[in-house]
């Protein structure tokens, strides 16, 4: 019986990132061209976990190309929000870290985060403030790319 339970959990969690990813391939028009030539995507995905979030940042980084930034960002049902951070090879050369824009951005809804250069996640207490950090992502990615 407790088999039967971890297969079902984890055909589960394979289905929520295949649809967090399908999910996110609609954004991908969203993408906005830099005037160096960088992509950027900073976009709310509703209705994924945090592990599924950071799949389809990762699958929308490698479709954008290189130099890109990926952020998305989901609030939970606990109204605490979840925020990825993907960053190109290209970007991270420039100088750009993943870990340091994803602190920023959880900041603004009272949380913290982080993780390697080019990719990286926090979360908040505070969902409410969901759009604003995603502004302060905005900006904050704009001013680092080329």
């Amino acid at each position: 019986m407790q088999e039967e339970l971890k297969a079902a959990a984890k055909q589960l969690a394979d289905l929520k990132s295949q649809l967090a990813v399908a999910k996110s391939q609609a954004l991908i028009s969203q993408a906005v061209s830099t005037p160096g030539g960088a992509k950027l995507l900073v976009a709310e995905l509703d209705g994924v976990d945090a592990k599924a979030m950071q799949e389809a940042a990762t699958s929308l980084l490698a479709a954008l190309g290189d130099p890109a930034a990926v952020l998305l960002a989901t609030s939970a049902a606990d109204g605490k929000a979840n925020f990825v951070c993907a960053l190109s090879p290209a970007v991270v050369k420039g100088g750009l870290q993943a870990g340091k824009v994803v602190g920023v951005v959880a900041k603004v809804c009272g949380g913290g985060g982080g993780g390697k250069p080019a990719l990286a996640q926090a979360g908040g207490k505070d969902a409410s403030k969901l759009q604003e950090a995603l502004q302060v992502a905005r900006d904050a990615l704009s001013a680092g790319l080329p």
